[in-house]
């Protein structure tokens, strides 16, 4: 029978460090747990994660958006669908982008072929 250890694993250790200091870095983390043989990328994997395994989302980085400002990219698409849905079946890329300009949303051809073919609408080749 394998034997059976009382001691914190490392995750715990982790959890528990967190519990104390919980706006502490990755690096913080790994240097100041190192006699418990800690690295930073498990800290980061234990930190990052819920309880249910999966990633926690975040919403910071260059790219993310502010909570001030809406995205506009998510703007652009849904109103690129809703456009479109509205419209009837034969949709030309040049109706819907002087529609969504008069609505004062200037989009490119590719964002709106990307939109389509993420809704199924195929692109028709030329006769």
């Amino acid at each position: 029978m394998a034997k059976q250890s009382t001691a914190p694993n490392k995750a715990e250790i982790i959890r528990q460090y967190l519990s104390k200091h919980p706006t502490a870095s990755v690096h913080q983390i790994a240097t100041d747990l190192k006699a418990h043989n800690i690295s930073a990328p498990l800290a980061s994997v234990v930190k990052f994660k819920n309880s249910t395994g999966r990633p926690v989302p975040t919403n910071s980085g260059p790219n993310a958006a502010s909570a001030d400002s809406p995205s506009t990219v998510d703007s652009e698409a849904a109103a690129i669908g809703d456009l479109v849905r509205s419209m009837s079946n034969s949709v030309s890329l040049r109706d819907v982008r002087a529609a969504l300009a008069d609505r004062g949303i200037e989009v490119s051809f590719a964002k709106i072929r990307h939109v389509l073919k993420g809704m199924g609408m195929k692109r028709r080749p030329r006769r």
